[in-house]
């Protein structure tokens, strides 16, 4: 009996304390209070060490991978009758190097850039794959540009030579207005606007560049426009996000000759895309006030793009969750989707996926470019692939990037040009 007392003696108090314990920590969890943020701070740090320190000691790119996918590696042309003629350049790793890609309609490949991207410094850098290409355009005498994500803005020729390098902190995706000045999203400074919040945020700016010499032409800071029309609350949930209140991934300039077909925008009004708000702005092309927005029912969104019809279409990422194999690599939602909006009516449509079509789904980046025989070209980053559907949904064209046996290199551009953008292929390099 003495021994049975002792062991409860001994056994109820320290049930008592693990009980009491688990308890308080949940109580901790659900009302966030310290210690519970700094241990949840501790473990994403050291999740991230775990996850990226191959990247940071040189060893594998590993924020430029993700899972391979049920797809066959490599390039397919299942459908070479329903391919839209042209050339298709692609933005990637490839064999190592962090560069760009040309490939015929047949599959063929015709050109790769000699210079690996990961080789270039800038004062941010922090190790040898800390570079991202978010925005690429490929120049008719094989020029490219190539915007590296939040560190600067360069010309690269056939040759792998640089022609010209910036340091202004743009990021994400290029547009080449009909003047040849480069639009693209850039940076903003942690500061304290008062218009806006009592807390400091950062805010992006628009930046439009030179294609001879990457000088600055035009410097927009967004939260201007914003102001002088008095919508301030259309971004008021300052505080989720507010050392990137918008996200802008995405500046569109509307072309003179898409122009009649969009009553409410006139040539030379900047269609800017913000992620963080989903929401999509059109900015006046003189006054640079803003005429015309929209929130939803995108999410996640990116590359938004006038079309002929005067419709607006865009690649809709709908990040529900990650990729996974168990789920088929979708969400419940589908996927992601290109959707359409009537800017008039404010009506949308999604055009792909379509009944019984190829899902795809990239919960991060991604590209879409409508082509002119009705097909759509993707880049579906993070699954590493390249497709052209055709309005069926059927796969006319696709390329998945293996990196090895069970990983892809994140697909970053995909983009279709006229034939005559392959000449230059022709030419030797000195």
């Amino acid at each position: 009996m003495s021994r049975l007392r002792s062991f409860f003696e001994f056994f109820i108090p320290i049930t008592s304390g693990l009980v009491l314990g688990i308890f308080l920590g949940a109580l901790l969890g659900v009302w966030k209070l310290p210690p519970y943020p700094q241990i949840q701070q501790a473990i994403q740090t050291a999740r991230t060490l775990y996850a990226e320190g191959k990247a940071m000691m040189g060893v594998e790119p590993v924020q430029h991978l993700a899972p391979l996918r049920d797809q066959p590696p490599g390039i397919s042309v299942p459908l070479p009758d329903r391919v839209q003629p042209g050339v298709t350049f692609l933005v990637s790793l490839f064999d190592g190097d962090f560069t760009a890609r040309l490939y015929a309609a047949d599959g063929t490949q015709l050109y790769q850039w000699p210079i690996d991207l990961f080789e270039v410094d800038f004062d941010e850098k922090a190790h040898r794959f800390h570079t991202l290409i978010h925005g690429a355009h490929l120049y008719e005498n094989g020029d490219i540009l190539a915007n590296l994500d939040g560190q600067g803005l360069m010309r690269i020729s056939r040759c792998g030579e640089i022609v010209w390098q910036n340091a202004l902190r743009p990021h994400h995706a290029i547009d080449i207005a009909p003047d040849g000045t480069i639009w693209t999203p850039a940076s903003g400074e942690m500061e304290v606007e008062p218009r806006l919040a009592d807390t400091p945020l950062r805010f992006d700016r628009v930046r439009g560049f030179s294609p001879d010499d990457g000088a600055l032409r035009e410097d927009l800071d967004l939260k201007e426009p914003l102001v002088r029309a008095g919508y301030q609350g259309i971004v008021s949930a300052l505080r989720n996000t507010p050392t990137d209140v918008l996200h802008v991934n995405d500046v569109e300039v509307l072309r003179p000759e898409m122009a009649a077909a969009f009553p409410l925008f006139e040539a030379g009004d900047l269609m800017v895309n913000a992620r963080n708000k989903n929401q999509i702005w059109i900015l006046d092309g003189q006054t640079m006030d803003l005429k015309w927005w929209m929130t939803g029912p995108m999410s996640g969104a990116h590359d938004p793009d006038f079309q002929p019809d005067g419709t607006i279409t865009l690649f809709d990422n709908r990040p529900l969750a990650e990729p996974r194999a168990d789920t088929g690599w979708t969400t419940l939602l589908g996927g992601s989707r290109i959707l359409q909006i009537d800017p008039v009516t404010r009506a949308t449509a999604t055009l792909w996926p379509t009944e019984g079509g190829e899902d795809f789904y990239t919960p991060f980046r991604g590209k879409h470019q409508m082509l002119d025989n009705g097909n759509v070209l993707m880049a579906e980053t993070d699954a590493g692939r390249a497709l052209e559907l055709t309005p069926e949904g059927q796969i006319a064209w696709q390329y998945v990037n293996a990196y090895d046996d069970t990983q892809v290199a994140w697909m970053m551009s995909a983009m279709k040009y006229p034939e005559s953008h392959a000449a230059f292929a022709a030419q030797p390099c000195p």
